[in-house]
C-alpha cells in the first residue's frame, strides 16, 4: 500500500534571495546518534562544560581548514557542490498560510467540504552543502603556543614569564584543532604540566635531568620503577626543589596509557617505551643533523636509560631513518620526526621521497599515519602517490610524480 501523501501549496517568500545565507550539513550516523543521545554526564565533557552536554565545535584559527569537534572526536568539513539546487522552504507565518484550494470528496464520493492546504514559502536556494569525515587531531600549534613559556624548573620562573603569561585550557584549546579528549591526551604526551591554572611545556633538559634524578633515587631507596608511591619519592626529593605535584605530573605523563587518571598522591609505572622515546629524542635533538652510526646510537641510548628498561628500536620508528652509508656499509641513523611532516598529502609525500627515493611499506606507515583517520582513505592516498615495485623480492614505494 503506498504511503499517505500530503498536499501543500508551494509560494516564493518575499525575502527569497537566490543565494541563501543556509548552509546545509551532512552528519554521519554515528554522530546523529550521539546528538540524539540523553545525556549520561560520564563523558570529557563533563570536566570542559559541567555537564555532558551534546556540543559540536568550529575549531581554529581564521586561515586554518575548520574542522568540527565533538568532545571526542575531530571531524574535516569539506564543501561539496550539488549539479541541482536544493530548495529550502519553511511554513508562512501570515493569514494566508493556509488556502481553501477546493472541495474534498469522503468514501462515498459526497462532498465533504472544502479543502485547506498548508502554505510553504521558498525562503533560499543552495547549490551545494557540507560533509565531515573524521580526521586526525591536528597538533603542530600545541608545541608553539606551550614552548615560549616552557618550564625549566624554579630558578628560571622569573625569566621565563617576564613578560609573557603562559596559556590556560580555555586558550589552547580555541587555537588548536583537536577535540577535548585528544587534546588531554597530547598535552600529556608533550609532556606539559598545569601550575596554577596554566599549562607549562617541560624544557628537554630540565625533563631530562629530572627523570634521570627520580631514577637514580628509586635506585638507591630500592623502589622498584614499576611501583612509585609519589608519597615517598616526593620526600626523598624534596631537597632537589622537585614538589609532590610537579612529581605526580612527570610520572603520571610517563606512565602507560592504561593508567587514564592522574592521582596526585597515587602510585606510578615507569613506561619503558616512553621513558626510551623521550631519551632517543633528546639525543636526536640535540644533534639534529648528525647521521649517527648505528652502533654508535644505540651505546649513547643506552647509557641515559636505566639498565633495568628495555630498548626497543621500534620506539623509533617515526623519529629516525635507518639507511646503509655507501662509503663503509655500515647502518646509519638520521633524525626524521613524523611531527614536522605537513598535514597536506601532496607536501607530505614530496618530503618523504625528497628525504628517500624508496620505501618499505611499514617503514612508510608511521609516517603518513596522521594524513587520514580512515585506513580505506590512507591505502587511497599511497596509491596516489605512490608507485611499487619489488626490489630483492620485497615491495617498495616510489614516488609518482617529480619531487625536485
Amino acid at each position: 500500500m503506498a504511503a499517505p501523501t500530503t498536499k501543500c501549496r508551494v509560494v516564493i517568500a518575499d525575502d527569497f534571495h537566490p543565494v541563501s545565507a543556509h548552509r546545509l550539513l551532512e552528519i554521519p550516523p554515528e554522530l546523529a546518534d550521539w546528538l540524539e543521545q540523553p545525556s549520561t554526564g560520564e563523558s570529557s565533557a563533563t570536566q570542559v562544560y559541567g555537564s555532558d552536554t551534546r556540543v559540536l565545535e568550529l575549531r581554529g584559527l581564521e586561515d586554518d581548514t575548520a574542522v568540527l569537534c565533538t568532545p571526542e572526536v575531530t571531524y574535516e568539513i569539506r564543501q561539496v557542490n550539488v549539479s541541482n539546487s536544493l530548495l529550502i522552504v519553511g511554513p508562512r507565518q501570515d493569514a494566508n498560510a493556509a488556502v481553501e484550494v477546493g472541495m474534498q470528496l469522503d468514501d462515498d464520493g459526497e462532498d465533504a467540504g472544502a479543502v485547506c492546504l498548508p502554505t510553504l514559502e521558498i525562503l533560499g536556494a543552495i547549490e551545494s552543502h557540507l560533509e565531515i569525515e573524521v580526521c586526525p587531531p591536528r597538533p603542530h600549534r600545541l608545541r608553539e603556543i606551550l614552548q615560549v613559556t616552557s618550564y625549566r624548573g624554579p630558578d628560571y620562573e622569573s625569566l621565563v614569564l617576564q613578560d609573557v603569561r603562559p596559556p590556560t585550557w580555555e586558550e589552547i584549546r580555541e587555537r588548536v584543532q583537536m577535540s577535548d579528549t585528544q587534546l588531554q591526551r597530547a598535552l600529556r604526551d608533550a609532556p606539559a604540566i598545569l601550575i596554577d591554572g596554566h599549562y607549562r611545556l617541560l624544557e628537554g633538559n630540565y625533563l631530562r635531568s629530572l627523570l634521570q634524578l627520580i631514577t637514580a633515587e628509586c635506585t638507591i631507596q630500592d623502589i622498584p620503577l614499576d611501583r612509585i608511591p609519589v608519597t615517598d619519592c616526593a620526600r626523598y626529593l624534596a631537597d632537589h626543589d622537585v614538589s609532590p605535584d610537579l612529581l605526580a605530573q612527570v610520572l603520571w605523563a610517563f606512565a602507560p596509557d592504561t593508567h587514564v587518571t592522574y592521582e596526585p598522591r597515587g602510585v606510578y609505572t615507569l613506561d619503558p617505551r616512553k621513558y626510551a622515546r623521550f631519551m632517543a629524542l633528546q639525543l636526536f635533538e640535540a644533534e639534529a643533523d648528525r647521521q649517527w652510526r648505528r652502533r654508535d646510537f644505540l651505546g649513547a641510548w643506552r647509557a641515559l636509560v636505566p639498565e633495568c628498561l628495555p630498548l626497543e628500536p621500534g620506539v623509533l620508528e617515526d623519529l629516525a631513518l635507518s639507511f646503509v652509508n655507501e662509503r663503509d656499509q655500515l647502518q646509519y641513523l638520521r633524525y626524521f620526526p613524523t611531527t614536522n611532516l605537513p598535514a597536506d598529502p601532496v607536501h607530505c609525500f614530496r618530503i618523504l621521497f625528497q628525504a628517500k627515493e624508496k620505501w618499505a611499506p611499514t617503514e612508510m606507515l608511521p609516517y603518513v599515519r596522521h594524513l587520514s583517520a580512515s585506513p580505506k582513505k590512507l591505502d587511497a592516498l599511497i596509491l596516489k602517490y605512490c608507485r611499487s615495485s619489488k626490489v630483492r623480492g620485497e615491495v617498495m614505494y616510489s614516488s609518482r610524480v617529480r619531487t625536485h
